[in-house]
């Protein structure tokens, strides 16, 4: 998953599913962790 931009406390992602397709979303920033 990579970061796109943060907006807030909202924190706009994209990534690649496991069956090739382009996926973007919105998460609350306390849901997500670095690794």
């Amino acid at each position: 998953m990579t970061v796109h931009g943060i907006n807030g406390n909202q924190v706009d992602c994209f990534w690649t599913g496991e069956d090739g397709q382009p996926n973007a979303d919105k998460f609350p920033i306390d849901v997500l962790q670095k690794l």
